[in-house]
């Protein structure tokens, strides 16, 4: 169940409601990203799989932190989501 919660969670991803202008290709690389690393984790949840879900998460937040519009509270729902990754 964990498995699927973090795959929706990946795939509900959208773009941050920018006003300043950020990169949407860019953005839909990273979400492409972390559902390739969602979808991979699910099926061998390895800890270099959930590193790599981690990764691609934090890319994610990196990309849209400084995007005029992106609330604290986005972001920390995808902290939560990152923190809730199985990772060592």
């Amino acid at each position: 169940m964990k498995k699927l919660t973090i795959i929706l969670a990946a795939s509900g991803l959208a773009f941050a409601s920018c006003k300043k202008k950020c990169d949407e290709n860019d953005l839909a690389d990273k979400i492409s990203d972390i559902n390739s690393a969602a979808a991979t984790f699910a099926t061998d949840d390895s800890d270099s799989n959930c590193q790599a879900l981690r990764n691609a998460y934090e890319d994610y937040l990196d990309g849209i932190e400084d995007c005029d519009g992106v609330t604290q509270a986005t972001i920390d729902s995808y902290n939560a989501s990152i923190n809730a990754l199985p990772c060592n």
